[in-house]
């Protein structure tokens, strides 16, 4: 059998055969097909013959071909609708007796057996070629005659060229608009179980013929809404629609004012008006109707419902930035970024006011024009400080927002060059080069057998890099977090510890390169050391001192990149005692720098005599009491 598949490709070369250069639309989905009566003729040798009109017809002789007295015509009752599906019962033996219960047709007798067509599901299009060619879904379609209420009629279209199973074919006459005059064609065959209807594997032709109506659709108005801030009047667009193909003319009209207000609409249905009573000063909710009309039907009322609350105050964010200790800091007043006015009034640009003074003493001044704040800490200030600012929409302020500011200590500099964080430094997510211990991963141990490392880090340890300084030399400051304590035990000293590539070593003062300490001006953890330059740094790492001061020869001793013109150091102040290796000699008088095994030391010798004076001594001491 063919397939539905194969349904455009006949019909199309059909349709190009004869096209003409008219224009047609579509089929409309809800369009009904009333097909007029056939028309059965008795000649005078009593054959029924139906010549005209709508009918079908069974290819009782075999020969693929279908005569006019091999029809049976056809009267409607609700015609062939598109896109529904048209129920009918009552099959009996016998003519039509009225007890028939019709969808698209009227009761037929054939061979004297009650009929009735019928589809048990939605004959809808499946193409439409836009040019009168249209292709419908007939796999519904049903008869019921000789006492069978369903032979499905849907099977085999071969037998007659340029036709699909199931499916048929309808041609316009002009444009398959409402009034167009139409023709349908289908060819199937009955099935070979068709429940003894005495027509098995009988080819069937359904003809129809008539004018298409397409009913009227309404068309739609929905609900919509105002919602705005108080004002005089308002603007509304009404929401409307036309399911008709063309759409047809709407026309709106109001059908119920507000309790609160007066509304118009735009005959043309381009937009609508509201007017509060009370003008400008309207808050609250009120809500009025409208229609849409096509020409012929109204749509059922929509729905405008007002709501107008009152302009809302400006709502501005927390702005967060960092400082530094004696350094003040810009803070751009973003309004458009920060601030937001949900009734969507502008913020008045010049409206920026500090409301509350710093909690840490620093100061804010804001430049009103350029909505920038200047911020300046108290000298030797670090930890968080916070200031509140307010914006305004000319009819309310904001509630105030804070700005926090969290001041840092001075970060390490550079005399000359760009400073930046090592590797360690940056691996940590230290963002001032500070770093611990536990940061590094590397436990200092000392750089011999005789030296040890009582405590790492004092004040901090510092990873950094310098670079493109022009002389041979570089001078940096680094800011301790603690001031320099004293040893914490007697003879011990504290020295400069870096780490090499070859493990941990103390800074080489040697030449150029130097270790010198200034006392620094803090509060708290924060330190605000003098420039390189200071006259206030002397040599050597000093007690109660703040700020050390590194100065590095490039490519010296204590520079760990060999890179001309890039100087780094990680390292930090170390805490050194003194580890004595000695041991005695082998004549147990004497100590030598080279250990050696016991049994090879006299020591023991010493020992030994000495516990044998004791005992002679005891002994004699005994007799004498005997």
């Amino acid at each position: 059998m063919q397939t539905r598949q194969k349904l455009l490709s006949s019909i199309t070369l059909m349709a190009c055969s004869g096209l003409s250069l008219q224009t047609h639309a579509a089929l409309a989905p809800n369009a009904v097909l009333n097909f007029i009566p056939g028309v059965a003729t008795t000649s005078v040798s009593s054959t029924v013959r139906v010549k005209s009109g709508s009918y079908f017809g069974m290819d009782r002789s075999g020969n693929s071909k279908i005569s006019t007295s091999e029809r049976t015509a056809l009267s409607p009752n609700d015609g062939l609708i598109i896109g529904q599906s048209q129920f009918a019962s009552g099959s009996h033996t016998g003519p039509p007796n009225g007890s028939e219960s019709p969808g698209l047709d009227q009761a037929w007798a054939f061979v004297g057996n009650t009929g009735l067509d019928y589809t048990r599901s939605p004959v809808n299009i499946l193409s439409d070629d836009g040019n009168g060619i249209v292709t419908l879904d007939f796999i519904g379609w049903t008869v019921t005659w000789n006492g069978v209420p369903t032979i499905p009629i849907n099977g085999d279209a071969s037998w007659q060229p340029g036709f699909a199973d199931a499916v048929a074919k309808l041609t316009c006459g002009t444009d398959c608009a409402d009034g167009d005059s139409f023709t349908l064609d289908y060819y199937s065959t009955v099935p070979a179980d068709c429940g003894g209807c005495g027509f098995e594997n009988v080819r069937y032709q359904l003809f129809l013929t008539g004018t298409i109506s397409v009913p009227n659709t309404p068309p739609t108005a929905s609900d919509t809404s105002i919602s705005e801030l108080p004002a005089a009047s308002y603007t509304w667009t009404p929401v409307v629609s036309d399911p008709e193909s063309p759409p047809q003319t709407l026309s709106c009209s109001i059908v119920n004012d507000g309790s609160s207000g007066t509304a118009t609409v735009q005959l043309d249905c381009s937009s609508g008006d509201y007017t509060p009573a009370a003008g400008a000063g309207f808050t609250g909710t009120d809500s009025f109707t409208y229609k849409v009309n096509d020409g012929v039907v109204d749509s059922t009322n929509a729905t405008v419902n007002v709501n107008i609350a009152a302009d809302p105050s400006p709502v501005c964010n927390i702005i967060a930035i960092t400082g530094v200790t004696g350094v003040p800091s810009v803070i751009p007043l973003d309004i458009a970024n920060n601030c937001t006015d949900a009734g969507g009034t502008a913020i008045v640009p010049t409206s920026v006011t500090v409301t509350t003074p710093s909690t840490n003493s620093g100061t804010a001044v804001v430049d009103s024009a350029t909505q920038i704040a200047t911020y300046t800490p108290a000298f030797g200030f670090s930890g968080v400080d916070t200031f509140t600012y307010t914006v305004s929409d000319g009819n309310s302020a904001s509630v105030p927002a804070n700005i926090n500011i969290t001041v840092n200590a001075s970060t390490p500099a550079s005399s000359d060059g760009s400073f930046s964080c090592g590797s360690t430094a940056i691996a940590a997510g230290s963002t001032d080069c500070v770093i611990s211990e536990t940061d590094i991963g590397v436990a200092d141990n000392g750089s011999s057998a005789q030296q040890g490392i009582a405590q790492s880090c004092i004040g901090g340890c510092f990873d950094f890099e310098i670079t493109g300084f022009t002389g041979t030399t570089a001078q940096i400051v680094l800011p301790l977090n603690i001031a320099i304590p004293p040893a914490a035990t007697a003879g011990n000293s504290l020295i400069y510890r870096k780490l090499k590539s070859t493990g941990w070593v103390s800074f080489d003062a040697s030449g150029n390169d130097e270790v010198a300490s200034a006392p620094g001006i803090g509060s708290g953890a924060s330190t605000v050391c003098p420039p390189a330059s200071s006259t206030n740094y002397a040599s050597g790492i000093i007690e109660g001192n703040r700020c050390l001061r590194l100065t590095i020869v490039d490519n010296g001793p204590n520079d760990n990149n060999a890179a001309t013109g890039t100087i780094a150091d990680p390292g930090g102040i170390g805490e050194s005692f003194f580890i004595d290796t000695r041991t005695s000699g082998s004549n147990g008088c004497s100590l030598s720098e080279t250990p050696v095994a016991a049994s090879q030391r006299a020591d023991w010798w010493l020992v030994a005599g000495f516990m044998g004076l004791l005992g002679l001594f005891r002994l004699k001491r005994n007799n004498k009491k005997a």
